[in-house]
């Protein structure tokens, strides 16, 4: 009975035993509790750089790739050009005309010898203004002439050459420049040493100046009744033709110039000479009116200049009026290249 006791008390004991030791090993252990202030961070992830590849790097999902900077189309700033296009007047006005003129509401245009120097200013000015020019560009006869008085090629090219640095075509596609005016009178011999220019010099002139600017329309300072024998003209573009009434009736001579030009295929710039025009004498407002509105209104002319800007000419109230007139026809006219 004893020893019966003894067995029950030790098996009891064993099972206490077990059971404790079952307990301890299947307690789950919990998680230290973060504090309320603690961040836990997140995996890095790569920063890419513009222009650059990371080697591995997924793209983020929905997340458009972005193609690397240097293949991205960027559309260039706009040019001088682009920023001041506008339509293209006929110039009207005299030779010489004061740059602050430019803008004048009796005048359209001029005709500016410019200078290596001063030509960006010039430029810039007739542009800001909306002016169009008619331009020269070697100064007087005499810096391509030779000891003799004879055209030099030579020379001429080289007056020409001064001016390369200069982007002449950006002003003739906004219509700033229409046309430049190489030399004058070849046509008179007491200008050239006794013998007029000859022809292939006036188109070998006139391929200089269109190897340096193609789209400058080069014209020279003789009429179309002249020019005529020399053509056809491989690079000249245009004839001048300056009216005087020594020439006869305004409107038959306009007819034999035109006509002359058209044959020639040449473009037609004309000219009034103000200053002498009336049998050596100033020419008056009335005949201002009807010969510039006639000349302006030419359905070939490119251009109409006036022999020259002088104030005590152009200060006369009547010429003043005048002026005005015929600018208004050269306004509303449409402008015509000075091409054939």
């Amino acid at each position: 009975m004893f020893f019966s006791r003894i067995r029950v008390v030790l098996l009891v004991l064993g099972l206490v035993f077990v059971v404790g030791c079952r307990q301890d090993s299947s307690t789950p252990m919990l998680p230290t509790p973060i504090a309320a202030t603690e961040v836990v961070p997140l995996p890095a992830t790569p920063t890419a750089v513009a222009g650059s590849e990371t080697p591995g790097a997924p793209a983020p999902r929905n997340t458009p790739t972005s193609e690397p900077a240097s293949e991205t189309a960027v559309p260039p700033p706009p040019t001088a050009t682009e920023e001041t296009l506008r339509t293209a007047v006929m110039p009207f006005g005299p030779f010489h005309l004061p740059t602050d003129l430019f803008g004048d509401p009796h005048y359209t245009g001029s005709f500016q010898a410019l200078t290596p120097e001063t030509a960006l200013e010039t430029l810039e000015a007739a542009r800001k203004s909306g002016v169009s020019l008619v331009i020269h560009l070697t100064g007087s006869r005499r810096t391509h002439q030779t000891a003799t008085g004879a055209f030099s090629l030579d020379l001429f090219a080289q007056g020409l050459a001064a001016f390369q640095h200069i982007d002449l075509e950006s002003y003739v596609a906004d219509g700033t420049v229409v046309g430049h005016l190489m030399f004058d009178e070849p046509h008179d011999p007491s200008n050239w040493g006794g013998a007029p220019v000859p022809y292939k010099d006036i188109d070998a002139a006139a391929a200089a100046s269109k190897a340096l600017w193609p789209s400058l329309p080069v014209g020279v300072g003789g009429p179309p009744s002249y020019l005529a024998g020399g053509a056809p003209w491989a690079n000249l573009d245009f004839a001048f033709a300056q009216y005087l009434t020594k020439h006869g009736d305004v409107h038959d001579w306009l007819a034999r110039e035109t006509e002359n030009a058209a044959d020639s295929g040449l473009g037609l710039a004309l000219s009034i000479n103000i200053l002498g025009g009336n049998n050596r004498s100033y020419v008056t407002a009335e005949q201002l009116v009807e010969w510039g509105s006639l000349l302006a209104s030419a359905p070939q002319s490119c251009a109409l200049l006036m022999w020259k800007y002088d104030t005590a000419y152009i200060d006369d109230p009547a010429i003043q009026a005048a002026l005005l007139e015929v600018a208004d026809v050269a306004r509303r006219k449409t402008a015509v290249p000075c091409l054939p």
